[in-house]
């Protein structure tokens, strides 16, 4: 499917008004001899940013060459820089596959405004981050604008396309490794995450709970460890850890109970860190070059072929708590 072309003719309609004053408020000529109300103006100007109309002709040019500039944004606080920031291994594949594949990029670091002219300037985009302007997309979506998720999205009322981590594969070994002599799984679930892939895990390990016998205690977790927790990792149950950063309030706890953490961290260790606990290889630059290999094809007009999903594998804790 390729990219519709936004013309003039679709701001003016929108805004209703006449092409020549959308043509006077866009090009900034409304000083001569058409004149535009200041209603007229904003209608205008309003119309363009919900279609994505890109005014300039070097502008039309750059997004007419085709798939030669795809455009990665995030409405996130910052654009990653450092190599221990959480979306740096995501722009790094990125980056490596665009250039593989001959393209430039166009970064986007006003999270505020990422179905603007700006974005239209590329032949696609590339999401990062779980935060997001679904009304903002869904006008990318409908517009035909190539786009690909890094991590799965679901927008109601609007097709989606996305590349995420096989979560339940990694899951499922898990499981296999776990004691059946382990009296239950204790999962501190992240307290106010609701996104996809919080939702992709922990469906996950409710399943796999169930088909292996073990009884399932989730505690949302904000830190540090309730007593009811306390008592569940006492008795020996198995613990899963949300995510990375849960490692660190609850080290205090195991350091005086004299004991090694006995669970897994439900993700990778983007931070580097030195950890107690077993969680899954860092394949971020694999799911980043993913992403580029499947805009490619939607640029070109077709249905990405590969599977979506990277493959994690289990590695072992590097410390002691």
């Amino acid at each position: 499917m390729s990219y519709r072309k936004v013309r003039l003719l679709d701001v003016a309609r929108l805004a209703g008004v006449s092409e020549a004053s959308a043509s006077a408020v866009l090009n900034e000529k409304h000083e001569g001899t058409i004149r535009v109300g200041k209603q007229t103006k904003e209608n205008v100007q309003a119309a363009a940013r919900q279609l994505g109309y890109v005014p300039n002709q070097a502008a039309r040019n750059l997004r007419q060459e085709g798939g030669g500039l795809i455009a990665v944004f995030t409405y996130e606080p910052a654009f990653p820089s450092k190599p221990t920031a959480e979306f740096h291994g995501f722009f790094s594949g990125i980056e490596q596959e665009a250039a593989k594949r001959g393209f430039d990029l166009l970064v986007i670091n006003d999270r505020r405004r990422a179905a603007s002219s700006r974005i239209t300037l590329a032949g696609g985009g590339i999401m990062i981050g779980i935060n997001r302007d679904d009304k903002d997309i869904r006008s990318l979506i409908r517009r035909e604008f190539p786009l690909v998720f890094v991590g799965r999205r679901e927008i109601a009322g609007a097709k989606t396309h996305w590349v995420t981590f096989d979560y339940d594969g990694v899951i499922q070994s898990i499981f296999s490794r776990i004691p059946r002599t382990v009296p239950g799984i204790l999962f501190l679930a992240s307290a106010n995450d609701q996104s996809e892939p919080t939702k992709d895990k922990e469906e996950s390990v409710t399943r796999h709970a169930q088909e292996k016998g073990f009884p399932l205690c989730r505690i949302p977790f904000e830190g540090p460890l309730t007593p009811q927790a306390e008592e569940l990792v006492q008795n020996g149950w198995y613990v899963l850890l949300d995510r990375l950063w849960m490692a660190d309030p609850v080290a205090p706890f195991y350091r005086k109970e004299g004991i090694d953490p006995f669970g897994f961290i439900l993700e990778d260790n983007w931070m580097e860190l030195p950890l107690a606990w077993p969680h899954w290889s860092n394949e971020r630059e694999a799911l980043g070059s993913l992403a580029v290999t499947h805009l490619s094809d939607l640029i070109a007009g077709r249905e990405p072929e590969q599977d979506r999903l990277i493959p994690l594998k289990i590695e072992t804790a590097n410390s002691r708590p």
